[in-house]
């Protein structure tokens, strides 16, 4: 296979990522697979991520370089679309990483069958470096799919996932039909952007091959609790309520399960000061979406972590576990 047959563009978009930004651009330029574009999006950071992003850009021509004003992850993955030449995207978060033969099995696979989408799977890594793999990838079909339908049952069954880095999409497939992300949404926009994909017809392929390597901390777990995070997984949920309504021939059966899924990390991620009064009545409207979800298949459907915390929120008992795990913690 030729090098030069087909440029790949890979977009990073950096936020305060001085720690790891390196360590996830050496992954990228140790790839086997040299034909790369690699678009870093520097989203108006405060440490050194601009040194770090100048510096990369002046080893490897291959790297461009984008200095822009904070706007969140969604903006900057947007400018990384616009700017890509490559004939296929990826995605890559600033603090992980690519195994070094990742795209050239990618460009391979999407190749030999003409893909739109490609998905595949990922390993999780903590501070000591322990791999944890994701064990759904064995589950994956082996056939192009070009049922709207049967995407959106993968989806569902949580055999396909919700990070947009796990996908590489053909460049003019989101250009034509103007596929970009929700910038107005802080959190939770993966899983929007995968539905919406999910929406168009395609020629989807799964490579049952673990290439990505997701880092994560505690730290970011702990970022993520905040009321405004909340309050954007379910306007998420609101949006893809309105996008079932909209395509009649979608999974309705599975789609429940993942309502529920994503009220319950809506209810999760709600800070558990009292002080935060808004809090309270978000929490009620919580349960009353759950209790307004159809509940068939919620044993099968739902994973022993979810089907807890289910159990927890609906006995109103969350909250107390959840305080009571943070004060053994300290």
């Amino acid at each position: 296979m030729s090098q030069l047959d087909m440029l790949v563009s890979i977009i990073v978009p950096a936020y305060n990522a001085q720690l790891h930004l390196a360590e996830c651009l050496d992954s990228l330029l140790k790839q086997t697979y040299s034909n790369l574009q690699i678009i870093v999006v520097d989203d108006g950071s405060t440490d050194n991520t601009a040194v770090i992003c100048d510096e990369y850009r002046k080893k490897d021509e291959r790297i461009v370089v984008i200095h822009k004003e904070n706007e969140g992850v969604s903006a900057a993955r947007n400018t990384g679309i616009n700017v890509a030449v490559g004939e296929y995207i990826q995605f890559v978060d600033a603090d992980d990483l690519l195994v070094a033969y990742a795209i050239e099995h990618v460009v391979q696979k999407v190749k030999s069958l003409c893909a739109d989408v490609l998905y595949f799977s990922f390993e999780a890594f903590d501070k000591e470096g322990i791999y944890r793999p994701v064990p759904e990838h064995k589950k994956f079909p082996s056939a192009v799919i070009t049922s709207r339908k049967k995407i959106f049952q993968l989806i569902h069954e949580g055999i396909i996932g919700n990070h947009v880095w796990t996908f590489c999409f053909r460049k003019d497939f989101l250009k034509s039909h103007r596929l970009q992300f929700d910038s107005k949404i802080p959190y939770g926009e993966d899983i929007l952007f995968v539905n919406q994909i999910a929406t168009v017809p395609q020629k989807f392929c799964c490579l049952n091959e673990s290439l990505y390597r997701y880092r994560k901390s505690e730290q970011t777990v702990t970022q993520c609790h905040s009321l405004k995070n909340s309050l954007s997984d379910l306007e998420v949920v609101r949006q893809l309520d309105a996008l079932h309504m909209k395509y009649t021939d979608l999974d309705d059966e599975g789609y429940h399960i993942l309502r529920i899924r994503m009220l319950i990390d809506a209810y999760s991620i709600l800070p558990l000061s009292k002080k935060q009064k808004d809090a309270k009545s978000i929490k009620k409207h919580i349960v009353n979406e759950i209790r307004n979800t159809k509940k068939t298949n919620l044993l099968n459907g739902l994973s022993k972590k979810y089907l807890l915390k289910y159990v927890l929120v609906m006995l109103n008992m969350y909250d107390l576990i959840a305080s009571l795990k943070k004060l053994l913690k300290k």
